[in-house]
């Protein structure tokens, strides 16, 4: 969400989030989403109920469902995702078992920004946080996000 922020209103719903992330509420999203086109993300297939919900009412929301799982979707969850605008899936086997017209944008590292320095000795130092090693932790943050552009 920070890297949206820099060129698009960005807010959460949810009630798990961090307190720290711009929020937004349903009465909110629902008087927008009449006024202006709304992108909806989802994850989940609640969070494309809620979407399909808002859409059903005289929304004017565009949703992007996004496939994560390696499993097979059920036939429920390839209905809904039908009713998508775009569905996204992180590999090529992902699309294959999902079985509908989709993008494929893997997670991943960006090896041009992220990779190991020449002298990693210098670089830890550098940073100032003392010992002689440190544990690098990669993960995702999973929440609902509804974006505005």
């Amino acid at each position: 969400m920070p890297k949206l922020a820099g060129q698009f209103e960005v807010r959460a719903i949810g009630s798990t989030l961090s307190a720290s992330l711009p929020r937004i509420g349903w009465r909110e999203i629902l008087s927008r989403a009449r006024a202006e086109p709304v992108t909806w993300r989802a994850h989940r297939n609640r969070e494309l109920l809620a979407a399909l919900a808002l859409k059903a009412i005289g929304a004017n929301v565009r949703i992007v469902f996004t496939r994560h799982s390696a499993t097979s979707p059920s036939r429920y969850t390839r209905w809904l995702a039908r009713l998508a605008d775009r569905v996204i899936t992180l590999t090529a086997e992902g699309a294959r078992q999902m079985a509908l017209p989709s993008s494929t944008i893997s997670h991943g590292v960006d090896l041009e920004r992220f990779s190991p320095s020449g002298d990693r000795d210098a670089a830890w130092k550098a940073l100032a946080v003392g010992g002689q090693f440190g544990i690098g932790v990669v993960a995702a943050r999973r929440s609902t996000h509804f974006g505005m552009a």
